[in-house]
């Protein structure tokens, strides 16, 4: 099975999430692209395709909107799941809304599953709003066990299809 696994990450954390990700769907035998949602290439030609976006302010990054967009436009058939990350303290891995424009292009596609990762904020971060939040919020909010799991799921549900 030939795996894209796509994000758009601010300051970095989505991002290694999705390489957990790609990680876990190797050691399962998946063949494994990871790239930047906004530079992912030809994205049908995979089997089965993953997106991460972080969540700022109830709102997905630009280039994993426009993947899913042209995963809809081209009539996608492969399954795909979808991760979004960012919030942060003691329920940031609560279910989270999936914005509007995203759950729409969704529903034209072979959507398998969507989940909330906490999020990370550096003490330090770049950015005055990233700045104020990170005096009362800092730190790593992901549940690394749970992002494994996960990724473990997608894996299973892959494999009847390697033998194929």
């Amino acid at each position: 099975m030939k795996v894209l696994v796509a994000h758009g990450s601010k300051m970095g954390g989505t991002k290694e999430i999705a390489y957990a990700v790609a990680s876990k769907l190797s050691t399962m035998g998946c063949t494994v692209t990871i790239a930047s949602a906004k530079d992912a290439q030809d994205p049908e030609r995979y089997d089965a395709v993953v997106v991460g976006s972080s969540l700022y302010a109830g709102r997905w990054k630009g280039g994993c909107v426009r993947l899913i967009k042209h995963l809809a436009h081209e009539n996608y058939s492969g399954p795909v799941w979808l991760f979004q990350s960012g919030p942060l303290g003691d329920h940031a891995d609560d279910p989270q809304p999936v914005p509007k424009k995203v759950r729409h292009l969704a529903a034209q596609l072979d959507v398998r599953g969507v989940v909330t990762f906490g999020g990370r904020l550096e003490e330090d971060p770049p950015g005055m709003i990233a700045k104020a939040m990170a005096k009362e919020q800092a730190g790593d909010w992901r549940n690394w066990h749970d992002i494994e799991a996960w990724s473990a799921e997608i894996g299973e549900a892959l494999a009847p299809h390697k033998a194929a």
